[in-house]
């Protein structure tokens, strides 16, 4: 039997879109993208003065198309008058924007053949496979050397010819994976949580196809089945402003929680963009250090390591 609301649905409404706007005010201020997905709770006993949980969810889309959100919603539970009912109201963002074909940036120059061009320094990190770019990587990949050494770390690797930017993807990207301890491994992490700076490291290229989250889908780097080949579907960011985009590690407290209202708190802010980057790949593919950066990188690396 529909439970009979004890407050109006124009007032529940505006109810609604007061706590909406509330928290993307809050998100905002914790410095969280527009797509972040927080949520808003409405608990017992105001699912059942307000009618229920659908009239709940057909109030609160009425209240996100007044406070223009887009947002999700569903109950916990099936019956309404439910000590337990719960009717999470989610942050669903801005809609999606229609990809568009990237514009050039003065940055990333195109790939250009140097016939003049010649081999940089080797890198004496002594690691096998290193983390920068030498010439045996090339040679494992069939490069013709006159292209190889065209290349700079700059170049924009979705101008290479078609053939070039088929080969495999270890020629070009270094693999990366969070808080791993090999030395042959790129560990964001050491930079995401403040713990070391990127210092010359800031320029380097990460190559994603959707790191903002502007268009609908996972983002992607180079090599899974998705986006098996570096192309116009992707960005291109410098590490130093692909950093910050990266999701912090969840912390869950062992303690449990000292109220209902602080696990709301919880629900309602936690940071789960880690679900809008692909699982086989991380979602974004990083350019092969140079030595001076692989220098660099190892010594951060042996930094950190030392604090832990």
């Amino acid at each position: 039997m529909p439970i009979q609301p004890s407050r109006p649905r124009s007032e529940v409404v505006t109810v609604l879109q007061d706590r909406l706007e509330r928290a993307r005010e809050a998100a905002v201020g914790k410095g969280m993208p527009r797509d972040a997905p927080w949520s808003v709770p409405v608990i017992q006993p105001e699912v059942s003065q307000f009618g229920g949980a659908e009239a709940v969810r057909s109030a609160a889309r009425a209240a996100a198309r007044k406070a223009g959100i887009r947002v999700h919603t569903y109950a916990t539970c099936r019956a309404d008058n439910a000590p337990e009912q719960m009717v999470m109201i989610g942050n669903r963002g801005a809609p999606p924007q229609r990809r568009v074909a990237p514009e050039p940036d003065p940055r990333w120059p195109a790939f250009t053949l140097n016939p003049d061009a010649r081999p940089g320094r080797e890198c004496d990190c002594g690691n096998e496979p290193c983390l920068s770019a030498g010439l045996d990587w090339a040679a494992r990949e069939r490069w013709l050397i006159a292209d190889w050494y065209s290349l700079t770390p700059l170049t924009d690797l979705r101008t290479l010819p078609a053939e070039q930017r088929s080969r495999d993807r270890d020629a070009l990207f270094a693999r990366h994976h969070s808080r791993s301890w090999d030395d042959h491994v790129l560990d964001l992490a050491l930079f995401r949580d403040g713990s070391m700076e990127l210092g010359p490291l800031g320029d380097v290229q990460v190559y994603a196809t959707n790191p903002h989250g502007r268009y609908k889908g996972l983002s992607h780097g180079v090599g899974c089945r998705y986006a098996e080949f570096v192309g116009q579907q992707h960005e291109i960011l410098a590490l130093a402003d692909f950093v910050p985009l990266l999701p912090e590690p969840v912390q869950h407290s062992s303690r449990g929680y000292d109220s209902f209202a602080d696990m709301l708190q919880e629900m309602m802010y936690e940071d789960r963009s880690a679900g809008r980057w692909c699982h086989s790949c991380g979602g974004y593919a990083v350019r092969r250090l140079s030595p001076d950066q692989c220098a660099y990188y190892q010594g951060q690396l042996a930094a950190y390591r030392a604090s832990c």
